[in-house]
């Protein structure tokens, strides 16, 4: 049996873990494949039916080309190879729309040099809906991987912001989780350095889950499970 027909058949039976209602009939990559270069290394395969998989393609795009355009991730060398096809891909005339919001995305900001220079330059702020949408896919599929392969209950919602989005008022909060999470265990998945990430559990409750979620070596973004109000 080929091993296109092995996976096939682990198929059987099971349920989309990001929906819970449609029959898995593909799978799908975490993270998403197009953060990465080849070879990409062992990625997590999560059960998913073609219409949650299919439609996840542009939200991908979006966050992989905010992550890779990112002044800070720049000097990642998968990150730099990857602006490159960002850049190429913005050019194409079927994404002008695109091309205008991240335009509207960009803002000046000043650096400091390695010489102690101050210069300005463009930064990229991420699309809150596409990057909320894939950081739940990835934590929904993480919390399929570390649950003995149950989805996350309906009842429960994925929240995440980029640490250094965070308000001034929830910074020294976000700074403290971050510390906190450091001290646990680390897991990576892909080759180069693309993505790891750590977790705590609740002791009182399993299923609520603090994530962090580390992009090229530095983008950080927190992620909570909680049970809905």
């Amino acid at each position: 049996m080929s091993k296109r027909s092995k996976q096939r058949a682990r198929l059987r039976g099971q349920t989309c873990v990001y929906c819970g209602k449609a029959p898995a009939t593909t799978w799908d990559d975490i993270p998403p494949k197009c953060f990465f270069t080849k070879p990409r290394g062992k990625l997590l395969l999560v059960p998913s039916c073609s219409a949650c998989n299919e439609g996840a393609s542009v939200d991908d795009e979006w966050v992989r080309n905010d992550l890779v355009l990112e002044l800070g991730n720049a000097q990642h060398p998968i990150a730099h190879a990857l602006a490159d096809s960002a850049y190429r891909g913005l050019s194409m005339p079927e994404k002008k729309g695109m091309l205008t919001t991240f335009r509207k995305a960009v803002r000046q900001q000043e650096v400091r040099t390695e010489a102690g220079l101050h210069v300005t330059v463009p930064t990229y702020y991420m699309q809150a809906d596409p990057q909320r949408h894939v950081m739940t896919r990835i934590v929904r599929a993480l919390y399929w991987r570390h649950h003995d392969r149950t989805r996350l209950p309906d009842e429960y919602d994925v929240s995440s912001f980029p640490v250094t989005a965070a308000t001034k008022e929830d910074r020294g909060a976000a700074v403290r989780a971050v510390s906190f999470l450091l001290c646990q265990p680390q897991h990576t998945l892909g080759n180069g350095g693309v993505f790891s990430y750590r977790f705590f559990v609740d002791d009182h409750d399993p299923k609520r889950i603090l994530w962090l979620l580390v992009f090229y070596g530095r983008f950080e973004i927190l992620a909570v499970v909680n049970k809905r109000q």
